[in-house]
């Protein structure tokens, strides 16, 4: 088990998932388990091994507006424009979903676009866009009726993105931020504002895309002081200065 912690904890400082390092660590008890059973070792090291589950509350790294703010000015264009489309729709960076979205995903008509997400009952989910977004997007159409995909390399048109990891360290270099933080984060600016700004639970669950509000609620509930406070305001309090002192 002592090597499997010392993976874990590697994977875990080059900023793998939890879903991830649970993934490899089951292959690691499977791949011993066949050891056991061809006999070639006596023993499965990894027998105990269960899952990790995330902790309740955990609060993510939060750019703040100041970085973020850094972060897009010294930005290459592509990248530039990666960061906007994150934080005007919350999707999640990668194939799936940030890399994946085309220009025909737009819809005028219902002001929002397409998103195709695997992690939801709903394959095709229209997300709704704010109207200055959609006005760059319609720009973007008009400047380049050729382009394929939002987020393309700046002279290669109908050719996705396949990573930013390497630009966005560059970035976050010439920025001059030296915390780390991740493409992700800009997902987890999006929902702390619109949590911090009064955002429904349950709206901004179905905006970022989760299967589960509880998994929203678990992740930044601690975010949510306008909502606590505002519940205080259906709080009738007696007066008790009318009531006589018992004797």
């Amino acid at each position: 088990m002592a090597h499997l912690a010392e993976l874990d904890e590697a994977l875990s400082r080059l900023g793998r998932a939890l879903g991830t390092r649970n993934r490899i660590r089951s292959y690691c008890k499977t791949i011993a388990q066949w050891g056991v059973g061809n006999d070639l070792i006596t023993a499965n090291p990894f027998s105990r091994f269960r899952p990790e589950t995330k902790k309740e509350g955990r609060a993510p790294d939060l750019i703040t507006t100041d970085e973020l703010r850094a972060i897009h000015g010294a930005a290459s264009a592509h990248l530039k424009w990666a960061i906007e489309v994150m934080v005007y729709t919350g999707v999640r960076p990668g194939a799936t979903e940030l890399f994946a979205l085309k220009m025909t995903d737009v819809d005028y008509a219902l002001a929002g676009i397409w998103v195709a997400r695997k992690k939801t009952h709903d394959p095709r989910t229209l997300l709704p866009l704010k109207p200055q977004f959609l006005a760059k997007l319609q720009s973007l159409s008009e400047a380049e009726p050729d382009r394929v995909y939002l987020v393309e390399y700046e002279g290669r048109p109908g050719r996705p993105v396949g990573s930013l990891k390497t630009t966005w360290l560059a970035t976050l270099r010439r920025a001059g931020i030296i915390r780390r933080l991740r493409l992700y984060d800009l997902r987890h600016w999006f929902a702390s504002a619109l949590l911090s700004g009064g955002a429904d639970l349950k709206a901004t669950s179905e905006l970022l895309g989760h299967a589960n509000p509880n998994t929203t609620l678990a992740t930044y509930y601690h975010l949510m002081e306008r909502q606590k406070r505002a519940a205080l305001d259906h709080l009738e309090i007696p007066d008790f200065t009318r009531d006589t002192i018992p004797r």
